[in-house]
């Protein structure tokens, strides 16, 4: 009885101890893809108060020549690649010219943007502004996530505004090498909740509304941990864990199955069963044949 009461309780401490380092490992790396993001959108903030703070580009923009303004700017997705074209626009949110022009985006130039996020955005803040997902004016065959930068006077005052407009391919790749374990997966959502990345997100569908899922609502409030959530749609159990991105916003969810998430552990358990099992199965046998023993010796000197 007592190595049984032993055994469980080893069983039972060693689930316990492996779930709890389970959950810890999901929840350390949605701590990894948030971190990363944060530090990727940092590079890309970098950048364009760089770029905004080229006297040329001000005095261009301030007197209102648009097109000699935007030539200052051709190079920037040259020299970074994670930056798909760039947006310029005045302080009204009429967009006034952008890098590689194509004919569809020739007709829009001269409309009135401010009704967008990214404007709303950077003009409340005054400061450079991660917007929400948006699928281009014109079709471009893929939707952007743009960051809005302001052109200051030295006084301060807003002279116009341009975007450094990033693919959701590219935001993706930000977080494909970290590894989630077999059939895990990682997701990202902007402010609003939009999908800004997932496994089957195809780049030119319509944009994604994730804000009903519950750990999306959870780390759109700031909050972050790790829980089991069933998934009625695959019908399973899922090791779920969100982290906030700081200072933007978004939110980086890491989901993988219950059924490979605790593989190990499972693994792990029935290994000291099965050891705990042979070694109480032994220590009985050779308690059983040492009782038989003495009860043979015992029956010799009685007769």
């Amino acid at each position: 009885s007592p190595l049984i009461i032993g055994a469980i309780y080893i069983s039972l401490q060693t689930f316990r101890d492996l779930d709890k380092f389970t959950f810890a490992g999901r929840e350390t790396t949605a701590f990894l893809v948030a971190t990363t993001l944060k530090e990727r959108l940092d590079r890309v903030i970098d950048v364009g108060i760089s770029i905004s703070d080229q006297i040329e580009l001000k005095e261009l923009v301030e007197s209102g020549r648009w097109n000699e303004a935007i030539k200052t700017l051709e190079k920037v997705p040259q020299d970074f690649p994670y930056v798909d074209r760039i947006s310029l626009f005045d302080s009204q949110g009429v967009l006034k010219a952008a890098t590689r022009p194509t004919p569809e985006i020739l007709s829009v130039i001269g409309k009135d943007f401010s009704y967008r996020d990214y404007y709303q955005g950077v003009i409340k803040t005054r400061e450079p502004y991660v917007a929400e997902v948006i699928k281009p004016a014109v079709s471009l065959g893929y939707n952007l996530v743009p960051v809005a930068i302001p052109i200051k006077s030295e006084s301060g005052k807003i002279l116009g505004i341009f975007l450094l407009n990033i693919k959701l391919d590219t935001i993706a790749t930000w977080s494909k090498n970290i590894n989630v374990g077999p059939a895990g997966f990682v997701y990202i959502v902007d402010q609003k909740g939009h999908l800004v990345a997932h496994p089957t997100l195809l780049p030119a569908e319509d944009i994604i509304d994730f804000s009903s899922v519950p750990s999306v609502q959870k780390v759109l409030k700031g909050e972050k941990g790790v829980e089991i959530i069933f998934n009625p749609i695959e019908n399973e159990d899922r090791l779920t864990a969100y982290e906030p991105v700081p200072q933007y916003g978004w939110g980086a969810i890491v989901v993988q199955p219950t059924r490979t998430a605790f593989t190990e552990r499972n693994k792990a358990v029935r290994s000291v069963v099965f050891i705990c099992a042979f070694i109480i199965l032994t220590i009985g046998f050779a308690v059983y044949r040492l009782l038989h023993y003495w009860a043979a010796i015992r029956v010799q000197r009685d007769s």
